[in-house]
């Protein structure tokens, strides 16, 4: 098997493989009684040059190893390469290597790695060392060569477990010098056991012993003696002095060099065992010495460059017989690589007996090699290796649709970055890349600029291999940034064909492809088209649960709720969760629940809509950072509106923190944000100090459901300061965003502004305008259940439904708005100044005629000790309208409260006193 494929992540087998145990194995009992007593602490550091036998002691231990009840001890290895010094690639190898054992193991860990944004060092390092604490039994884990990985990526992770160790795990480090981790600590702790050189070392004993079994004749004590002496113990010196003493008269020409210390024994001994192999075998071991790993048919590939006369599997045959040095991998045999000394030595002979053209063509050879196994990153390095950007970019290119329907940005991260930027400037597909990286991160004016270049570039130099297909995904990136800037026509011809023509493949630019034709048919006024496409396009691909099929569900509950359908909205929004969790999805997921959030936030349904938003902000490393941005937003609303005031800012304060992590600077989103919660705490003149007065700054966007919209934050400021031209500037900027609102048939918007057109007009003294304007909202919003959009507008709006609560149309709505309203004294008229304290503001004879007889009737039963709830169960009406009936009486009677209410009817002789 040459990959792993679990939860969409591909590795290469072989690393995960533990070494098979050379032949001629020497039992070594003072070593293992060392790694027994250490496997009760936290890590154990294996640390020698090459050649002393550090992964056979450790190999063949773990076949042995058992708990104190005699169960075997659970074990993985992990083959560590420079690929690994990427944090993610480890990251990636080290929960694979778990999985070996526990096929589940990590499941968070792993989405974080793969996330779309880049997680805290400390998160990945918590969430990891969790997961491990939960697995069900101890285990052991082998990281060898851990000398190879070079930056800070691994250690920094190791540092950081080391301050809490999973006690589940015990870490085995094989290298060959000392790694950077704070050793002293370990031992003061009793955490670290340590075997090294000294220790390694065969002693003339355990030298006898390994050459009595490996040759047909044992040698000499004092040859023996000698070489103990001269290589102090080097194991693989010892072995390959075996090749020369199996040679006819080889011991006495060994003896001879050994006693010469102006000989390099090592230096020596490698090109004695090269240089005694066949001419074939020697091609063999060169040529392939590129190779951190192979497999026959890779071989072939390279040693038949030139000599079709060679046959890898007989290579392999020999050298294995021989036991020079070759070690495999897995137990059918299929992949091998060298000892690492050996391989080392090999490429310093290659590079001095074939040059660099050679090499460079070998390498080539092996990318195109990687390439057609589906092993682009090994292909991509190789490619690199051989300095051919072109072959690089083309294995990119290839892979490319794999990995953006795993939505696998570290990945496609890590590729742009190892290709120069001038290279990519100059690159239409490459370009191409960055702007889905782009796209990964909510970039879109970046990604506009980027689709373009790639066209620019395009047209000025040789098009892509696959013109066709770079045409179709350019189209959809262009129907993204055409819908983003209102242009719902164009983003239509641009998407729509394009998704339907692109390969199949690509599941993951046609699902960005489907969502944008849905969206931009509903914004340009074909509602019913836009739901027969999506819903087609589910139809037909709903037995594959996918990103595909989660972005149609996606398209279709942002298209109910931009239509005011928030009922269609949130079955549709529950359907896309439910499935997103089951397929393992965050992305999906973390849409699903800010849907929701979104819609329970606007039905008052605050304990829902807060449960929904902290979900995504669970998922904030895994989903994209738009909806985590706006649920940190929502979170704030609901905080100030339940009165928890230093919680609501604190939201917005994490936001401006996630701001400058990710953009440098606070977006300007977040600014207006903080000033919206001012405003729902009644603090005006803090709320306009955070303000860009200047409105011409606004960026023209789409109204997509997200909880900050700048203009009409801007409007709400300005309406509710009202000083000078406040009013008719924050007129001017509804009418812009009510026009927008139309063009887009965004109804939820246009419900919006018309109630604050309605406040704006009343600002004016324009009454009966102020009613038509809010009339005509709660006429559009009837259906959708809204109730925080009012709500929020505070006391004039209350004051204002009111008014219009006897209009036919809307009186059950406003019904059902007005018991949301919280009972305060903002919400009345207040006293006529003018009058004495102790006056009435009406006299009673004109109450009489302002009373109606159900108002009458819930005045007498205020009187009572009964609840709101009861009153309304008495008279057979709901609570809603017993509460407004409750408000009218107070606005007719000029009074706050209900007590107040019934003394000054008992007063006034209309009741009887209670």
């Amino acid at each position: 098997m040459i990959t792993l494929t679990k939860s969409d992540m591909i590795v290469l087998q072989t690393k995960l493989n533990r070494p098979n145990v050379t032949k001629g194995l020497v039992v070594r009992p003072r070593l293992l009684k060392l790694l027994d007593s250490g496997y009760e602490g936290a890590v154990t550091l294996v640390v020698a040059p090459a050649g002393f036998g550090k992964t056979t002691l450790v190999s063949s231990w773990l076949q042995t190893a058992r708990e104190d009840d005699g169960r075997p001890i659970p074990s993985t290895w992990l083959s560590l390469d420079e690929g690994d010094s990427d944090s993610e690639v480890f990251l990636r190898y080290f929960i694979a290597a778990i999985r070996v054992i526990f096929p589940d193991a990590c499941p968070q860990t792993l989405k974080l790695v793969t996330a779309r944004q880049h997680p805290p060092n400390h998160v990945l390092v918590d969430v990891l060392s969790n997961e491990i604490e939960q697995l069900p039994s101890r285990f052991i884990v082998v990281f060898d060569d851990l000398h190879t990985p070079h930056g800070t990526g691994l250690f920094s992770h190791l540092n950081s477990w080391l301050s809490h160790w999973p006690r589940q795990m015990h870490l085995i480090l094989l290298s060959r010098f000392n790694p950077p981790l704070p050793l002293s600590s370990l031992r003061a702790k009793g955490l670290l056991t340590e075997i090294r050189s000294r220790e390694l070392r065969f002693t003339q004993e355990e030298a006898m012993e390994y050459y009595s079994y490996i040759l047909k004749s044992p040698p000499e004590k004092n040859a023996v003696a000698l070489l103990q002496k001269r290589m102090e113990g080097w194991i693989a010196g010892l072995k390959m002095a075996s090749f020369s003493m199996s040679a006819d008269e080889g011991t006495d020409e060994l003896t001879s060099v050994l006693l010469d210390s102006d000989v390099f024994i090592s230096d020596y001994l490698v090109d004695e065992v090269i240089k005694s192999q066949p001419t074939n075998i020697q091609q063999f071991l060169l040529k392939t010495s590129i190779l951190d790993q192979f497999t026959p048919s890779l071989a072939e590939e390279l040693i038949n460059q030139g000599n079709a006369d060679c046959d890898a599997h007989q290579c392999i045959d020999y050298l294995e017989m021989a036991d020079l040095f070759l070690i495999s991998l897995d137990k059918h045999r299929g992949w091998y690589r060298y000892h690492d000394m050996f391989r080392d030595v090999l490429r310093q002979r290659l590079a001095a007996a074939m040059g660099a053209e050679v090499i460079r063509e070998l390498h080539s050879r092996a990318a195109e090699w990687f390439a057609v196994q589906n092993l682009p990153d090994l292909g991509i390095h190789h490619a690199l290796e051989a300095g051919d950007l072109s072959l690089a970019v083309g294995i990119m290119e290839q892979s490319l649709a794999e990995i953006l329907n795993h939505e696998d940005r570290p990945t496609l991260e890590r590729w742009l970055r190892s290709i120069p930027l001038a290279y990519i400037d100059e690159s239409p597909m490459l370009t191409l890349m960055t702007a889905f990286n782009h796209g990964f991160r909510w970039e879109l004016a970046q990604l506009d600029r980027a689709v373009t270049r790639a066209e620019e570039i395009s047209a000025k130099r040789e098009p892509p291999d696959d013109p066709e297909v770079f045409r179709k995904l350019t189209a959809i990136l262009k129907g993204q940034a055409f819908y983003h800037a209102n242009e719902f026509e164009q983003a239509v011809a641009c998407t729509q064909d394009a998704t339907a023509q692109l390969p199949a493949e690509w599941r993951y630019v046609r699902g960005l492809g489907a969502i944008y034709t849905g969206l931009s048919l509903q914004a340009s006024g074909r509602p019913d088209a836009a739901a027969q496409y999506l819903a087609g396009q589910y139809e037909a691909n709903r037995d594959n649960v996918d990103s595909f099929t989660l972005r149609l569900l996606q398209a279709m509950s942002i298209n109910y709720i931009q239509a005011g359908n928030y009922e269609s909205a949130e079955r549709m929004a529950r359907t896309m969760l439910r499935q997103a969790r089951q397929a393992g999805l965050p992305v999906m997921e973390g849409w699903g629940n800010y849907l929701l959030g979104y819609i329970h936030l606007e039905w008052n349904n605050l304990a829902e809509a807060e449960q929904f938003f902290k979900a995504v902000i669970s998922l904030q490393y895994t989903t994209q950072i738009a909806v985590v941005r706006s649920s940190m937003m929502g979170l704030g609303h609901i905080s100030m509106i339940l009165g928890r005031r230093e919680e609501a800012f604190h939201f917005i304060d994490q936001l401006s923190e996630l701001d400058l992590l990710n953009r440098g600077q606070e977006q300007l989103d977040t600014i207006f944000s903080r000033a919206r919660l001012m405003l729902l705490d009644d603090d005006v003149e803090a709320a306009e100090k955070w303000v860009y007065l200047d409105s011409s700054r606004f960026p023209d966007k789409t109204l997509a459901p997200w909880m900050e919209c700048i203009p009409m934050t801007m409007a709400r400021i300005l309406i509710a300061r009202n000083k000078g031209n406040d009013t008719k500037t924050a007129l001017r900027i509804l009418n812009e965003t009510g026009e927008l609102a139309e063009r887009s048939h965004t109804t939820r918007a246009l419900i919006d502004v018309l109630a604050l057109r309605a406040l704006a007009l009343l600002n004016l003294g324009d009454s009966a305008g102020a009613r038509d304007a809010l009339i005509r909202s709660v006429e559009l919003a009837r259906h959708g259940r809204f109730i925080r959009t009012y709500v929020n507008m505070g006391s004039k709006m209350q004051k204002l439904l009111t008014q219009i609560a006897g209009h036919p149309p809307v009186t059950r709505t406003v019904d059902r708005i007005l018991a949301a309203f919280p009972v305060t004294e903002s919400a009345f008229p207040s006293p006529d100044p003018s009058l004495p304290p102790s006056a009435d503001p009406f006299d009673e004879s004109d109450l009489g005629e302002r009373l109606t007889p159900r108002e009458l009737e819930v005045l007498v039963l205020m009187a009572e000790p009964i609840s709101l709830k009861a009153i309304a169960a008495r008279l057979h009406i709901s609570y809603a309208t017993a509460r407004r009936y409750t408000i009218n009486v107070y606005s007719k009677f000029g009074v706050h409260s209900r007590w107040e209410a019934v003394d000054s009817a008992v007063r006034r002789g209309l009741i009887s006193p209670p």
